[in-house]
């Protein structure tokens, strides 16, 4: 895994060059995003281990996007705390969304992707920093970015997602909850975590 990681590195490196004005995050969503997502499904497809009905105790929520959603984000990042007193609810945003999510009581700790154009060496370091924390479950939050599924995949034993049409997001996580356009979004964001009751 060690050898396709470096691979992944080097072609990321190599398109990075041709686009030098393209931010890693459109990059690998647009070019390797689709390939990366496939790998992990056959991980994860061949890792495959039975779901304890135990309640998760090291959360992680990814939130990339604009302040707007962070904030709709809030009420379901909440529940979760309200639900199980115990868990540790760590959030992985952006620069511009940090201050949605900063000094909330129920957000233990928050990991910021510091550049508005991250690299691939940040990224790399904060998914390695947080496969450390040994998380039960990562919830990403967002609607069709693959960076945040393929961070997600990465670093807990379990994740939730939005379902996406024709998208191998969907292959990578355990849960998946469909965006109901006549739903108001906070109610979309607490389908995500419909599986925790």
């Amino acid at each position: 895994m060690a050898s396709m990681g470096r691979q992944i590195a080097y072609l990321l490196s190599q398109i990075r060059m041709k686009n030098k004005k393209l931010p890693l995050q459109k990059v690998v969503d647009r070019i390797v995003g689709e390939p990366i997502l496939l790998v992990l499904w056959v991980k994860k497809s061949l890792l495959e281990k039975k779901i304890s009905g135990k309640k998760p105790e090291k959360i992680l929520v990814y939130k990339l996007d604009a302040i707007g959603d962070g904030i709709l984000s809030l009420p379901m990042i909440k529940l979760i705390k309200e639900n199980n007193r115990k868990a540790n609810i760590f959030v992985v945003c952006s620069k511009n969304n940090f201050p949605v999510f900063d000094k909330q009581e129920f957000i233990d700790k928050i990991v910021v992707l510091n550049s508005e154009r991250p690299s691939f060496q940040e990224i790399s370091q904060i998914i390695k920093e947080l496969k450390k924390e040994k998380f039960d479950l990562a919830i990403d939050a967002g609607q069709s970015s693959n960076i945040s599924a393929i961070m997600a995949r990465l670093t807990a034993k379990r994740t939730s997602g939005f379902f996406k049409e024709r998208s191998l997001r969907n292959k990578v996580h355990d849960y998946l909850a469909k965006i109901k356009n006549d739903s108001h979004m906070v109610l979309n964001y607490l389908e995500l975590i419909k599986m925790l009751k």
